[in-house]
Formats: structure tokens, sequence, C-alpha cells
């Protein structure tokens, strides 16, 4: 080593002896396989045990996230989406005619800064699906006009982002109650609150005095609220008048439902057409766990029509309820991302359902629309292989020759 010439130490170490140096990078590249060797048999241990046996209580809640939490998360990181056990009924012969309200819905609206300035993001998407009486999305990311955009862990959207990306949706009702909606702060909520409101759309989930939004379409009102399981671990303030519940719980429906059923019961008072999105479940899993399903039921049981899920960025099952009220609810478990430009194809795949409802509340059609997200065009384009998406959505396809349900 003749260009170290002079002794240098450090810590003690005599790095002009080369023999150690070798030695000491060495022992690096031993130990830094060994933590990854560990690690991997950890994940295998957990996908083994969770496909052969049960799978782990894990709450997807970054705000108490355990050991077992992080592991299956990179499990799911590393081998992709996964599936758990799950059974419901998605076939019903529903009326084609005389339904009074069509209702679109889309899944979680992404903040990605590639989709900026991409040209015509929507144009092969059917037009009819922007023209309901009711367009509903979930946005994924505030919108504080006050500061630059920013894209994950943190989000924040921008006014220009908006109408490039939110605005030819024609959303007429927004949820803004998810794990994003503090990542501005509360003040940052209440700008994005603000922001929508002068566009002329309903926020739901946060803002509302009773917690829910009444929305008439014709002679029909219909409730619509939404709710979260957390918010990453950001603080909650009692005042802030954010739609929290414990729906990611691992213990019983009934903490939830405690929170949730009240609500519901002011809606029905209010309204004949009850409508919730849930902001819930397990990220990179195509199928709800067995207390979302208790959930939902129990819900849906105490009045609501229709329940929106998203969050687990891939679609999940629909199922249609007969409820113990004599009526037919609609639930779907989660919508997937509409816009994203995740790398996952999973992630990519996506689709908008167009509803129709009887004026009780009652499931009388639904039609899906599948795509995918071409990150080559940066477009949606539609989907053909129905394979790709949940056994009950492509039921329900509208290429398929047993459409309109």
């Amino acid at each position: 080593m003749r260009w170290l010439s002079k002794t240098i130490i450090i810590y003690g170490i005599d790095f002009t002896n080369t023999d150690y140096v070798i030695s000491l990078h060495l022992q690096e590249v031993v130990w830094m396989s060994r933590r990854f060797a560990m690690g991997f048999v950890l994940a295998l241990f957990l996908m083994t045990h969770s496909l052969f046996f049960s799978f782990p209580l894990v709450c997807g809640d970054l705000g108490r996230f355990t050991f077992t939490d992080a592991t299956f998360y990179l499990l799911k990181l590393i081998f992709g989406t996964i599936s758990r056990p799950y059974e419901g009924n998605y076939r019903a012969e529903l009326l084609d005619s005389g339904c009074p309200i069509t209702l679109t819905v889309f899944g979680d609206l992404m903040y990605s800064r590639e989709l900026m300035n991409a040209g015509d993001l929507y144009s092969n998407v059917d037009k009819s699906l922007f023209q309901s009486e009711i367009v509903f999305a979930n946005l994924e990311f505030p919108i504080d006009t006050q500061s630059p955009e920013s894209a994950f862990p943190r989000f924040n959207g921008s006014a220009e982002y908006f109408d490039e990306v939110v605005a030819p949706l024609g959303i007429r009702v927004m949820n803004i109650a998810n794990n994003h909606s503090l990542d501005r702060s509360i003040e940052g909520l209440r700008s994005t609150y603000s922001f929508l409101s002068n566009h002329g759309i309903h926020c739901v989930g946060f803002g509302e005095n009773r917690r829910f939004s009444i929305i008439q379409v014709d002679e029909a009102e219909i409730a619509v609220s939404g709710f979260t399981f957390g918010t990453n671990g950001a603080t909650i303030n009692s005042e802030s008048v954010l739609n929290v519940a414990d729906l990611n719980t691992i213990d019983d429906a009934e903490t939830p439902l405690s929170v949730i059923i009240p609500i519901v019961e002011f809606m029905s008072e209010e309204a004949s057409v009850v409508v919730l999105s849930l902001h819930w479940g397990l990220e990179f899993e195509n199928k709800p766990t067995e207390i979302q399903v208790e959930i939902a039921r129990k819900l849906c049981d105490e009045g609501v029509d229709l329940i929106i899920g998203h969050h687990p960025h891939v679609l999940q099952p629909l199922e249609v309820y007969e409820n113990n009220r004599g009526t037919t609810s609609l639930i779907i478990y989660s919508m997937g991302n509409w816009i994203s430009s995740m790398k996952s194809k999973d992630c990519r795949t996506t689709a908008s359902l167009k509803i129709e409802l009887l004026k009780d509340g009652s499931v009388c059609g639904i039609k899906v629309f599948p795509y995918r997200f071409d990150l080559s065009k940066m477009q949606l384009v539609p989907l053909s292989n129905l394979s790709l998406i949940p056994e009950s959505f492509a039921y329900y396809s509208a290429t398929t020759p047993c459409c309109f349900h």
C-alpha cells in the first residue's frame, strides 16, 4: 500500500495493516449476509405459518406498529399481494330498470409527481362514469396550498395537481378521512376541506358537525359519511371533527361498531339512503379480514346501504348482502387505487363501479369498468384480462354479456 505511506489509526485500529482491513471488510460482509438471511428466514417462517396455519394478528396501523406488523409488511413487499380465506355472496339478480339513483365509485386518488404533465390520463375511460348523480372517490393526500408539494411518506398536493388529475373526474363527494389526512397537520386538513368545498365538492369524514352530510338527488336524500382506522400515529385533536374508529381492530368488532352505529342511526333518521366510506384493511392484501366482514355486515343490518372500502391499494371483493332489514346492501371491501404510478401491477389494476339504487337504498344495478394504469403511456387503459380482478368484479363487468345486473 504505497499510497498509504503514513500510519492511520482510527478508534485504535491500524489501517496500515492491509490484512486487517481485508478481514474487517469480510467480517462486515458476513455480518450483513447473516442479517439478511435471518430476515429472509423470518419472512419465510411468517409466510409458511400464514399459508398453512393462520395469519398473524396485525393491525396495519403505523401509529401502533408491532414487530409482527413490520415483518408481515416486509413479507408482502418481498413476495407481493397475498390472499386470506374469505367467503361472501356476490351473485344476485338485480333490477335492470327503474333505478332512480346512480353513483360512480372510484378508489384512492394518489399523489404521484409522475402524473403531472402526463397528458390526458382518462382519455380511454368510459365517459358515462363521470355523469352519475354522485361521483365518489377517496383523496389520499391533503391539499395545503400554503405548503410545497410532497410525496410519500407525508403527502401534499397542489391546485395544479388537482386541476390535472382530480378535476376531470367530476367528483361530487370526496372522502378525506384516511391515514394521510393529517400529513400536513390539522391545518392542512382544514385547507383541504376549504379547497374542495370551494370547488363544489362535498367532503365527508371531516368537517361535518353531525359527522355526516346529506346530499339531495332528485326526490331522494342520501346520507354519506366516512371513517378512517387511523392517521399514521398523528395526534388527533378531539375538536378536529375527523371521523376515526378502530376499524383495523384485532380484538373484536364491537369497538368500532360502538362508534359508528349511533351515527348510522342518525343518518337513517334523516335520509332514505345511507352510504359509508371506510378507510380500513391491510395493505397489499386482496381479501378482507374476518373482523372486517363482521363489521361490514353488522353495519348493513343497522341501516347502511352501501359501504365503499379503500386503503389496501389493491382491489378486494364486493359482496351483495341481504341485510336483516329486508333490503339488499352492497359491500365493496376495497376499491384499490384509481390513479397511481406505483410499480406493482396489482396496485395499478383497478376498476370503477357504476351503482344504481332504489329510493329505499336497495341496490338494483351494478356495472364494473376494469382498467389498468399503463406506465409506458401514463394512462388508464381498459383491462381485457378479467382474471386479474376479483371474481365478484368480473361477474359484473361491463364487458361480460350478463351485465347490467
